[in-house]
């Protein structure tokens, strides 16, 4: 009668019948921020979930819960045998609300991919990741960002892991902005045998200080299975740094290592050279970002001239606010191995060596390092103060030149234009030449 009267059918009822006729091509829910979720929609979806196989993504992260829709979905989880995505709840979701999810979470057998970042977790909810980190059969990814865990929480989760007698399914554990100590590594070193698959460890924004970092390093001796290790603003210094600088070059498995915004000083450079150079197997990504003291007495050179050694194998590196200056660029450029060059955020207002004359003598070299860069794809100096005319004669060079960064997929420039028309002009030009070449300006 409704809908006879013209009232819109909702959105929930609509994805309802859906998922209640289990829709094959209904595979993916995202409810949108502007989107209503009452209480009583959530418990229908719980319900049309059931028995349903085909959706694999829900995402209602933002919503809030309350405690019948909570056991709805906890009930729902129990039986669900599609769902491998799951995000939901807002930040009053709080240490109760996963209380009430945990009958669900610990005995879905399908569900692989948890998403609990910024849902107001505290150190009490100790209880719960303990029994979540030695009861669940299943996740593999878990994200647990923006919860103040606190080093009690923390501890309370890898005594779960230390617990479990069957292997742990866990490959991504997501840690960020946690309120994470050292004390809280030292927990985790202290079981990371029973964690020895996880190949993805996030522990970001944590004030992990130096002793922090030498705790870190120890998760990557042995026969560590780490991949991908984000030590992004965890106050490390020096000690730290060196510490898993020195424990990452004999890690095969660890292919991506971010050490950004650290205060890593000049004095490290000697140990992060090494690193380079001798690292088994090389890095797809090594981030050093916004560590402005590794400029200090030619750090950035040295560097350079590691990463551009034959021998090394570094994919993406990113140097942004690290105190590159034009000169280092060629250098960095001469590397074969180079498919991401990030080098935002510096000062580049000297403007780049693109003329022979800025080379000194040898006038062959000019524009010719560009030529260098063969596998280069990504090659970024955004914010850098380039000066206008800089941005010109690069965009000039690489139109006329085709050799040079042949493979480049996307070139990072900014700045305000003095002439408009004339940067217009020489996009346009450079897009005709090079028409799969995305030029972002910022």
């Amino acid at each position: 009668a409704d809908m006879a009267w013209g009232k819109k059918e909702s959105a929930a009822v609509a994805w309802c019948k859906r998922l209640s006729s289990n829709d094959i091509t209904f595979t993916d829910l995202a409810v949108l921020p502007f989107r209503p979720l009452t209480e009583s929609d959530v418990v229908a979806l719980a319900a049309a979930l059931s028995d349903n196989t085909h959706l694999a993504t829900l995402n209602a992260s933002g919503k809030p819960l309350t405690e019948v829709a909570l056991a709805a979905i906890a009930t729902m989880l129990r039986v669900n045998t599609g769902l491998r995505s799951l995000a939901i709840g807002d930040k009053e979701l709080g240490d109760t609300g996963l209380a009430a999810l945990l009958p669900g979470l610990t005995t879905n057998r399908t569900l692989t991919r948890l998403d609990l970042s910024f849902k107001g977790l505290t150190e009490a909810a100790a209880a719960s990741l303990e029994t979540l980190s030695s009861a669940s059969t299943a996740i593999e990814t878990l994200v647990l960002a923006r919860n103040q865990l606190g080093d009690v929480g923390t501890k309370a989760f890898f005594a779960g892991v230390s617990a479990r007698v069957d292997p742990n399914p866990l490959r991504v554990l997501v840690l960020t902005q946690c309120r994470l100590s050292s004390a809280a590594v030292s927990f985790a070193a202290d079981s990371w045998h029973r964690l020895s698959c996880v190949t993805e460890l996030v522990l970001s924004s944590n004030a992990l200080g130096s002793a922090g970092g030498v705790e870190v390093a120890k998760l990557l001796t042995g026969e560590s299975h780490l991949e991908s290790l984000e030590l992004n603003q965890c106050e490390l210094g020096a000690e730290g740094v060196n510490a898993i600088a020195s424990a990452a070059a004999e890690c095969v498995a660890l292919r991506q290592l971010h050490l950004g915004d650290n205060s890593v000083p000049a004095s490290s450079v000697e140990v992060l050279c090494k690193l380079i150079s001798t690292k088994k197997g090389g890095f797809a990504t090594l981030s050093l970002r916004n560590n402005p003291g590794l400029a200090e007495n030619d750090g950035i050179g040295k560097l350079a001239v590691e990463v551009a050694r034959p021998e090394t194998a570094v994919g993406s590196l990113n140097l942004s606010q690290c105190g590159v200056t034009p000169l280092d660029l060629p250098a960095l450029l001469t590397s074969s191995s180079l498919e991401e060059l990030h080098v935002n955020c510096n000062d580049l207002s000297a403007g780049l060596p693109l003329r022979a004359c800025q080379m000194g003598a040898d006038a062959s070299i000019g524009p010719g390092w560009l030529q260098r860069a063969t596998g280069l794809k990504v090659l970024d100096v955004s914010g850098s103060g380039l000066p206008d005319s800089d941005c010109l004669l690069l965009l000039d060079t690489l139109t006329s030149e085709l050799a040079a960064l042949p493979a480049l997929e996307m070139l990072g420039l900014g700045g305000e234009p003095e002439d408009r028309s004339r940067w217009q002009d020489a996009i346009d030009k450079f897009r005709t030449a090079r028409p799969t070449t995305m030029v972002a300006w910022t």
